[in-house]
């Protein structure tokens, strides 16, 4: 029911279906999102093509900022009253239109790396909350218990290699939310894991991932980086430029950083200008020459983040696709790195 994206998705106000023959329907959305800077507002119609057989719904972009795109879902029976949901969907970022889609992919075109994770977890997130709403309250953590942990057995982690070869990408979970013990009040927080293909041997890729002082050689964004002992591990005064091309974004993030094995470091915010961060990595063999990463992180702005960082906190579901979106980001950026130092 086209007409009930509204209230579905938090992004579209408005549909409207168009005359068609019986065997597809076109819809008009309006999606818009509003933010703080009414320059970098988003409010946009995009029409859709929808085509329904069975168990699957295909859609084809007609007129949209992505000029070429297209999805499908299928879903499938599965015991106990649930349904498999399954999302294919593929978009041609190389030639957008419209202004803010533009300026942001040619400020940062690293972010074409992380939209279709983005996209992905965006449809299916809001798919999941209108079945399954999270709880209003469950237990809260201190920081340093926060991060949830993810395990693979051997047969799991074989197949995820395979989704990895086969798609040349990092494969994404996501968890359900956990609660941060704070001063103020619980916060909830999202986390997702991240499993890739690092083209270093595990010592030399944890070497890169795992020190601040590398990150400037990894992100252009990052100007500056100061590192001073703590009591335990070591505290990074990491300071960042995000430029959006009519604007930049200064923003600091200080983080304490400690290896509780040879092979993992464990990050968490003690400070700056995004206040709730955690996250994971570990690096093992994936055979003589490569690894396999696996990330988990997750992080949200807190209530006194800068104005301009702010804007942010206008996206729908801030608190969780960064985290997704960032992920593949942040892996592709190490192996390009890998990649250039072996040349």
């Amino acid at each position: 029911d086209h007409l009930r994206y509204v209230g579905l998705f938090p992004t579209v106000t408005e549909a409207k279906l168009l005359p068609t023959n019986s065997f597809v329907q076109q819809a008009r959305y309006r999606i818009q999102v509003p933010v703080p800077i009414a320059l970098l507002s988003f409010d946009q119609k995009v029409v859709m093509q929808h085509q329904y057989h069975h168990n699957r719904l295909t859609t084809l972009i007609i007129d949209s900022p992505i000029q070429h795109g297209l999805g499908q879902f299928e879903w499938f029976e599965l015991p106990n009253g649930k349904t498999l949901v399954t999302l294919t969907q593929w978009g041609d970022l190389n030639a957008p239109k419209g202004f803010i889609v533009t300026t942001l992919l040619r400020a940062l075109p690293e972010l074409k790396l992380g939209i279709p994770n983005g996209v992905g977890a965006f449809v299916l997130e809001s798919i999941r909350r209108r079945f399954d709403p999270d709880p209003t309250l469950g237990k809260v953590y201190p920081l340093e218990q926060l991060i949830p942990t993810h395990h693979l057995n051997e047969r799991q982690q074989q197949q995820v290699k395979r989704l990895i070869q086969h798609s040349g990408q990092p494969v994404v979970f996501s968890h359900p939310a956990v609660w941060l013990r704070t001063s103020k009040r619980p916060e909830k927080m999202f986390f997702s894991t991240s499993y890739a293909r690092i083209h270093a041997t595990p010592k030399h890729a944890f070497d890169t991932l795992s020190d601040p002082k590398r990150y400037r050689h990894l992100f252009k964004q990052i100007k500056k980086v100061n590192l001073t002992p703590a009591t335990q591990g070591t505290n990074a005064h990491i300071r960042v430029g995000l430029g959006l091309g009519v604007i930049t974004i200064p923003y600091h993030v200080k983080l304490n950083i400690q290896q509780p094995t040879p092979q993992t470091a464990v990050f968490h915010a003690n400070g700056g200008d995004i206040e709730f961060f955690s996250g994971r990595i570990h690096l093992s063999a994936w055979d003589e020459r490569t690894s396999l990463a696996q990330m988990t992180s997750g992080g949200k702005l807190g209530d006194d983040a800068p104005f301009l960082l702010s804007i942010g906190k206008s996206l729908p579901y801030a608190d969780l696709l960064p985290s997704i979106g960032a992920a593949p980001i942040i892996l592709e950026r190490a192996n390009r790195y890998f990649d250039t130092e072996k040349r």
